[in-house]
C-alpha cells in the first residue's frame, strides 16, 4: 500500500554549494520520523498550480526528528529551481514515505562508499549512521566531483575524518582549481582500482549517474567483491521512450487487490492504476527512484529507457509501473 502523505514545514534552508541547498523540515503534526539511513522522501510541491513530485534522499543519520534533504539545481529543472530559489522557511507542503531499499544491512566488516556529485546525499546518511553504531568501523568514502566548490557536505566530511580515525576520505576532482594535490580526472575503473584500500570482505554502496555506477560496480566485482555485497542507487534523468507505446487498450489485473483495469493507449501501467483508483506506490514518475517497482506475474510489458531498474531486477520479472506499458493482458503482483 502507498505510504500516506504527511504535512511538513520548512524550518531552515542553508546554501550548500553555489548550485545546491540543504533544507530542514519537520512534521506539522509534531510526531517522530521512522526511517532508515539511505531512504528518501517524495516531496509534493505545488508549483504553478500543479503538484510536482520529486524524491530527495534524507541526508542525516537515523533517529533525527527534523530531517534534512539536499537539492542541486538541474539545468532547465523547474522543481530544482523552485527548491533552490523559491522555497522559504515557514512553507508547508506534503511528503510521502520514507521509501527505498538503499540501506545498511547487518553484516559486519569494512564499508566502502562511492559517490558522485549529489549522489552523496543518501551516502551521507549511511556513513554517519554506520559510524554512530560503531565509531571504530573501517569506512572509506571515494567522492567524485568537478572541482573544490562542487563538494557537498565538505565541512561534515572533514569533521568525520577528525572524529573517526577509521574513516578514510578521498576526493577525486575532474577539473580541480589551482592548488589541488589530490587525485584528478574522471573516476573510472582504473582510477577506482588504485584508490580502494579495503579488502574483498568489504560491503560497498554506490550512488551517482547510472552509467558511471554500473561501470564502477563491474570494477568492484572484478576485484573480488560478491554481487550481494555491492549495492547501488542511480540518479537517472527523465525517461525517454525507445519504442512505440501500445496503440490499443490492454487489460491489467492487479492480483493482490483483485482489481482489473483497462490501460488506454498512451497510458503507463501507473497512469491506468491511478485513473481507476488502484492503490500503487509511486514517487518521481520518470523511472528514477523505483518506488513503483512491481513484479509481472503474467504477460509482457515494455519500459521507457533509461530507468533505474537493474539487470537482476529485470531478470526477476520486475518492472516500473510509471515507465511500463502492457503489450497484452498482464497480471501484476499488487
Amino acid at each position: 500500500m502507498p505510504s500516506p502523505d504527511r504535512r511538513v514545514r520548512v524550518v531552515c534552508i542553508e546554501r550548500e554549494t553555489e548550485s545546491a541547498v540543504r533544507v530542514c523540515i519537520e512534521p506539522v503534526d509534531g510526531g517522530d520520523w521512522i526511517y532508515r539511513a539511505g531512504q528518501y522522501l517524495t516531496h509534493c510541491f505545488d508549483i504553478d498550480g500543479q503538484t510536482q513530485r520529486r524524491p530527495y534522499s534524507i541526508c542525516v543519520a537515523e533517529g533525527a526528528r527534523a530531517l534534512w534533504f539536499a537539492c542541486k539545481r538541474v539545468d532547465g529543472g523547474r522543481v530544482s529551481a523552485f527548491v533552490c530559489d523559491e522555497l522559504a522557511v515557514g512553507d508547508e507542503y506534503s511528503v510521502r514515505g520514507p521509501s527505498g531499499s538503499f540501506t545498511l544491512d547487518d553484516a559486519p566488516g569494512p564499508l566502502l562508499f562511492i559517490a558522485a556529485g549529489c549522489g552523496i546525499t543518501p551516502i551521507m546518511s549511511l556513513i554517519e549512521t554506520a559510524l554512530a553504531r560503531d565509531p571504530q568501523r573501517a569506512v572509506q568514502l571515494i567522492y567524485a566531483n568537478r572541482d573544490q566548490q562542487s563538494i557537498m557536505f565538505s565541512d561534515r566530511l572533514e569533521a568525520l575524518t577528525r572524529q573517526h580515525g577509521s574513516f578514510q576520505l578521498t576526493h577525486v576532482l575532474s577539473r580541480p582549481q589551482a592548488g589541488w594535490d589530490g587525485p584528478c580526472g574522471r573516476l573510472n575503473d582504473q582510477k577506482l582500482a588504485g584508490l580502494v584500500t579495503l579488502g574483498s570482505d568489504t560491503r560497498a554502496y554506490l550512488c551517482g549517474p547510472q552509467a558511471m555506477m554500473q561501470g564502477l560496480r563491474e570494477t568492484l566485482l572484478g576485484m573480488g567483491m560478491s554481487a550481494e555485497a555491492v549495492q547501488s542507487e542511480a540518479f537517472t534523468p527523465a525517461a525517454r521512450a525507445v519504442q512505440a507505446h501500445p496503440g490499443a487498450p490492454q487489460t491489467v489485473h492487479f492480483a493482490r487487490s483483485g482489481q482489473s483495469v483497462v490501460q488506454a493507449p498512451g497510458q503507463s501501467i501507473l497512469d491506468a492504476a491511478l485513473a481507476h483508483g488502484v492503490a500503487v506506490d509511486y514517487s518521481c514518475t520518470v523511472g528514477g527512484c523505483a518506488a513503483c517497482k512491481l513484479r509481472v506475474i503474467k504477460g509482457e510489458t515494455l519500459m521507457d529507457e533509461p530507468n533505474c531498474l537493474s539487470d537482476s531486477e529485470r531478470a526477476a520479472g520486475y518492472t516500473l509501473a510509471c515507465s511500463a506499458y502492457a503489450l497484452g493482458p498482464v497480471e501484476i503482483d499488487a
